[in-house]
């Protein structure tokens, strides 16, 4: 992996805590720890040096052109995307002075509680903040944590950490339009519970190391504490593989 400078800080304070924490070696030793540093590393690497509310993909969906696979010698190329735009008028989104306005939101890009499957809190807008993206998993961002989640049978937990806002959250994170929970239902009473507890010694030990709360009203299932967020992560990994995920949106006071 290079030296402990060289790889991002979540994986150097293991490598150098293991010699010297007891917990560290331990979890090390008897867990398999997968980390994305970025599930989003162009989107985030625009937000740096570009435009700093950016929270999409860099894949422009509302141009044939935006893509790899496009072909440049089609007739059609550079031209709107058939239904891509709001209300289907044109406009001039193949110019790059435009770019802050299109890409895909990677937590409404999942499969479950999806816009498609009749879900609120996403976009079938291409320019919208939070673009569902033509198709269910049609990132390559997506694809990839999807391997991950499908080829390793043995992951129980995950954290999906955004920022920010300050909330520490898990399924369900969506409901239809009369806000019922259609297949996103509330885990049992034993399982909420333990939800709860879990998250409340994760947030109990940040406390201790950073001085920073999530205050309560902002920790539960994400439907209940924030919105609806169609295709989010959560969903995707709990109902789908009975996988014990939070979603930790980052920036407590």
């Amino acid at each position: 992996m290079g030296n402990a400078a060289d790889v991002p800080r979540d994986r150097e304070q293991l490598l150098r805590n293991y010699g010297t924490d007891k917990t560290t070696q331990k979890l090390l030793d008897t867990l398999d720890i997968f980390i994305l540093p970025s599930s989003n590393p162009d989107g985030s690497h625009y937000s740096m040096h570009n435009f700093n509310m950016q929270r999409r993909t860099m894949t422009n969906w509302c141009m044939i052109g935006g893509l790899e696979s496009d072909d440049p010698t089609a007739a059609n190329f550079w031209t709107p995307r058939p239904n891509a735009l709001p209300g289907g008028a044109p406009q001039p989104f193949n110019d790059s002075a435009a770019r802050n306005s299109w890409g895909v939101d990677m937590n409404r890009n999942n499969t479950f509680g999806t816009l498609i499957d009749g879900y609120i809190g996403a976009s079938a807008s291409c320019v919208s903040d939070t673009f569902a993206g033509p198709t269910e998993a049609s990132e390559p961002e997506i694809k990839n944590e999807l391997w991950i989640a499908d080829t390793f049978k043995n992951i129980k937990f995950s954290n999906n950490i955004h920022s920010f806002g300050g909330y520490f959250m898990w399924a369900p994170g969506a409901y239809l339009p009369d806000r019922g929970e259609g297949d996103a239902v509330h885990a049992n009473i034993g399982v909420e519970k333990y939800f709860f507890e879990a998250g409340d010694q994760i947030l109990n030990r940040i406390k201790e190391h950073r001085n920073t709360v999530i205050l309560p009203e902002r920790t539960g299932p994400i439907a209940d504490v924030l919105y609806s967020a169609g295709g989010n992560s959560a969903d995707e990994h709990w109902y789908n593989r009975g996988v014990i995920a939070y979603s930790f949106d980052t920036g407590a006071a």
